[in-house]
């Protein structure tokens, strides 16, 4: 029995059903029971030998948190890993320059056009506004009216405290970000 959870947690963690990876909270409590919490401990011992991890990430909606668990490395990406990114390089680009303009933002959010502005010094406009418009359908960035935030996929995929500390030439502690993080949600 615990074994037939053990691998629906897995199933649950690893399988893409949706535009996000990763499932939430209220899933794994529907499909692995009240005891869910145990069922990930253990399947994260079992992915530790795979050098991997389940990753918890708390974000707001509104008033109330909302936890989302996905599996993710356990170490950065090397090199050769960065040729399998779901996105060409000037797409990257772009994402780069609107996550480190929304992250310097109090409010979490900036203008489109000025996303546009900076990144068609170095990429031809029309290429920045299709990459804009795949981050969004991609989720890795969400449209607002003309103001851009950052989507759900970036709050799951990317360790946003280690790329803060990286933009502000800030270091980071020996362990570096923690698993779990608590910012501004979808």
């Amino acid at each position: 029995m615990e074994d037939r959870k053990l691998l629906r947690a897995a199933y649950l963690l690893m399988v893409r059903r949706r535009r996000y990876p990763g499932v939430r909270e209220w899933e794994l409590e529907k499909y692995l029971g009240r005891d869910y919490m145990d069922v990930i401990n253990r399947l994260n011992s079992e992915l530790e030998r795979l050098g991997l991890e389940v990753k918890e990430v708390v974000l707001k909606e509104g008033d109330k948190e909302v936890k989302h668990f996905l599996v993710v490395p356990m170490r950065t990406a090397v090199h050769e890993e960065l040729k399998q990114l779901p996105f060409r390089i000037d797409e990257g680009a772009v994402l780069a320059i609107a996550l480190s303009l929304i992250l310097s933002r109090d409010s979490l959010e900036v203008d489109r056009k000025e996303i546009i502005d900076i990144a068609s010094t170095k990429l031809p406009e029309h290429r920045v506004e299709r990459s804009l418009n795949r981050l969004i359908r991609m989720g890795y960035l969400k449209e607002d009216g003309d103001k851009l935030r950052l989507g759900l996929r970036t709050y799951l995929e990317m360790d946003l405290d280690r790329l803060s500390a990286i933009l502000t030439g800030k270091t980071l502690s020996v362990g570096g970000a923690s698993s779990s993080s608590s910012r501004e949600g979808s």
